[in-house]
């Protein structure tokens, strides 16, 4: 019973009611058909979510507390009604109303997302973005990375963001009507990280790191109780181990991105593939641990990825080889291309 109730009480579910998308409905009618048994409950699941659809002119929180406190009564009902009923009989009907109640409560989130919607935005591996939150506060959205967060922030006393990849933030502080400053929080897959006005790096890739340009940041790990207080020149970095790890940090080499360039100090090959792995989705192949030794220091620009690439392969003395989304880096003196039983160098 509990695998339906999650089917039933999903947003595909809702859409299937109210035919609001052609793949869901098509999906839900398959399965339906491929699964008589929960016919009954199908049919008793629909007439709940039809009976909360919304007067598209009068949509609001007290509309759906209406909604919510009749179906409570109308599950005591029924619960009462067929409580006289034997025990084998009765349990159908008391998942059938756990079922019913899980479908409401989708509903009702279903309600306040509409009411107030999730915007979400995506870059790809070619492109950089910047755009203002609700409140006024800045964000670039660094590349293959995205970020959602409620379209309005009026209403809420945390203002949150959810991130995959990377983006640099400048955060406004805003006071509340009781002079408090009201929070700003960024959610990644493994951090939590409290913010009030500040400026900020936050990447989620590969081993997660924050670095603080100016203000304040409390971090710590979700799941996890310890707080990390960043000041203006640290960072805070998920280590191999899985431990947050403080450092003192030149924020500069972090935020370089934004301009369209990545700085190099003393930077090993190693950690050069792993940043443009996830700036640009690529999977680069280098199996000699001595040529991801190497080190590099200056600046490479951005704007292309073959142009960085012939940038490593002459400074390093490397052979780059790209097919589509893999690379491949050889030693030049390891990599020849036979023709017609002759060896050729190829620089």
């Amino acid at each position: 019973m509990k695998k339906i109730d999650r089917k039933l009480a999903s947003e595909s579910f809702i859409n299937f009611v109210y035919r609001s998308n052609s793949e869901d409905v098509e999906k839900w009618q398959k399965w339906i058909k491929e699964n008589p048994e929960y016919e009954e409950v199908v049919e008793r699941a629909t007439l709940v979510v039809n009976s909360l659809r919304f007067n598209t002119e009068n949509n609001n929180v007290d509309t759906t507390s209406r909604h919510w406190r009749k179906l409570q009564d109308r599950i005591r009902k029924e619960t009462y009604t067929n409580s006289s009923r034997p025990s084998s009989i009765r349990r159908p009907i008391y998942g059938l109303v756990a079922v019913l109640a899980g479908v409401l409560v989708s509903v009702v989130i279903w309600f306040q997302l509409w009411h107030n919607p999730t915007i979400t935005f995506e870059t790809d591996i070619a492109q950089k973005a910047m755009l203002k939150l609700p409140d006024g506060s800045e964000v670039t959205l660094n590349r293959n990375s995205s970020i959602r967060f409620h379209k309005s922030w009026d209403d809420d006393s945390v203002r949150q963001v959810w991130l995959e990849g990377e983006a640099h933030f400048k955060v406004n502080p805003e006071k509340m009507t009781d002079g408090k400053y009201r929070r700003f929080e960024v959610h990644t897959e493994e951090l939590l990280i409290d913010v009030i006005g500040t400026v900020f790096s936050v990447n989620t890739t590969d081993n997660s790191y924050v670095v603080l340009e100016s203000g304040r940041v409390d971090i710590r790990k979700k799941g996890e109780r310890e707080v990390y207080t960043l000041k203006p020149g640290q960072s805070v970095k998920i280590n191999t181990s899985g431990d947050l790890v403080m450092s003192e940090t030149n924020a500069q080499p972090h935020i370089s991105w934004i301009d369209g360039k990545i700085l190099l100090n003393d930077n090993s090959l190693s950690e050069i593939i792993q940043f443009v792995e996830g700036s640009y989705g690529l999977t680069i192949q280098c199996d000699d641990e001595t040529l991801l030794k190497r080190k590099l220091s200056g600046q490479i620009r951005l704007d292309n990825i073959d142009d960085l690439l012939h940038v490593l392969e002459k400074a390093l003395d490397l052979v780059i080889v790209r097919d589509q989304d893999t690379v491949k880096i050889l030693e030049i003196k390891k990599h020849r291309i036979h023709v017609q039983n002759q060896t050729t160098h190829v620089f």
